[in-house]
């Protein structure tokens, strides 16, 4: 909330690459919004995260010794941090420029490598002139990339169709 500290003094640019609006992210949603969901699974994810959420700030106060943490406060910042995040083997990297590129499991047309020091956006296959960047991103449900990324995408098996679930396997 200060800009009196050394992690401003020397990563204030991340700050300008944070997304202001988190109307998409379940976890934000106003009470009217979450009324029309109570009873659903997606309702469930967010009492699940919330709950994960509080776990993280009690082990900050507590075994960090951490003065009081703003719940709303930490939601915000935990939500930028994700969503700056990038899975590389199992391991999570805060790569401050990801959120600039479309996110799409399957139809990528770039990855991102991350090293110690060095990280890489390198292209899958020939990439044209104004033709949009997808970067390569996890497989969720969609009821997962809505909870913590406010995104859903059309080709995941959890798709509902005509009254019946969307399997994409094969006999």
């Amino acid at each position: 909330k200060t800009r009196n500290n050394n992690f401003y003094k020397y990563y204030k640019y991340l700050f300008n690459t944070f997304e202001s609006n988190l109307d998409s992210f379940p976890l934000f949603y106003n009470k009217e919004q979450l009324y029309l969901i109570q009873f659903t699974s997606l309702a469930y994810s967010i009492d699940y995260i919330k709950k994960m959420y509080q776990g993280e700030i009690e082990l900050l106060e507590d075994d960090l010794k951490l003065k009081k943490i703003n719940k709303d406060d930490y939601y915000v910042f935990r939500t930028y941090a994700s969503s700056k995040s990038y899975n590389i083997s199992g391991h999570s990297f805060i790569i401050p420029f990801v959120d600039m590129f479309n996110k799409h499991p399957t139809k990528f047309n770039i990855k991102v490598e991350a090293f110690q020091n060095e990280t890489n956006v390198i292209a899958t296959k020939d990439i044209h002139p104004l033709e949009t960047l997808y970067i390569k991103y996890d497989t969720l449900t969609n009821q997962n990339a809505l909870t913590l990324f406010g995104i859903t995408f059309d080709e995941l098996v959890d798709k509902i169709l005509n009254g019946s679930i969307k399997n994409n396997t094969k006999a």
